[in-house]
């Protein structure tokens, strides 16, 4: 009977792997990032990786993900849902890190977050002038959002266009939302 359990186990283990698996690469495909995104995301792994084993134990992980502004409940969910191994020998490899960050930045990715990111570079006010995207975002995001946006005598409009991307869907790109998060110091 013991050998039995120990099979049962040992599949339900695998499946659980397989749609680990899965629901990490639906989280990679909603959420891109761009390449100084990742090349940050690798130089936050390899600076907690304090053994230089290229894994994140559950201590250096818990550091890298307090460093992103991220919640002691989100870690340690993530980390017991992707880590290789148990107990003392468990760790996160870049990969997995890498999903865990892009379903934090997903989750962070609200209505009302970017509203409040708009509002931060519009200085709280309700139209957001067109230095202010020059000087905040890269000029092919600034691009993008005043082709979208209403253009007023103050500024442009950033709330029709916040609730118009939330409200139907809409294509701006997630590494663009991303973007305005860190801005406003919802990332690091």
């Amino acid at each position: 009977m013991g050998t039995l359990k120990g099979m049962v186990d040992m599949l339900e283990k695998l499946v659980s792997d397989k749609a680990n698996l899965i629901e990490g690469q639906l989280a990679r495909a909603q959420a891109t990032i761009t390449p100084e995104q990742h090349a940050e995301l690798e130089s936050a792994f390899k600076h907690f990786d304090k053994n230089k084993n290229s894994a994140l134990n559950k201590l250096e992980f818990g550091a890298a993900m307090k460093s992103l502004d991220f919640s002691e409940e989100a870690m340690a969910a993530s980390f017991d849902k992707y880590a290789d191994g148990s107990g003392e020998t468990a760790s996160i490899s870049f990969e997995a890190f890498v999903t865990i960050v892009l379903q934090q930045y997903k989750d962070k990715d609200t209505l009302e977050g970017l509203l409040a990111a708009f509002a931060t570079l519009a200085n709280d006010k309700d139209t957001l002038l067109p230095s202010a995207l020059k000087e905040n975002l890269k000029p092919a995001h600034a691009e993008f959002l005043q082709g979208k946006m209403t253009l007023a005598s103050e500024g442009y409009e950033y709330e029709a266009f916040v609730e118009s991307v939330y409200g139907d869907g809409s294509d701006l790109d997630r590494s663009l939302t991303m973007a305005f998060t860190k801005k406003q110091g919802g990332g690091k």
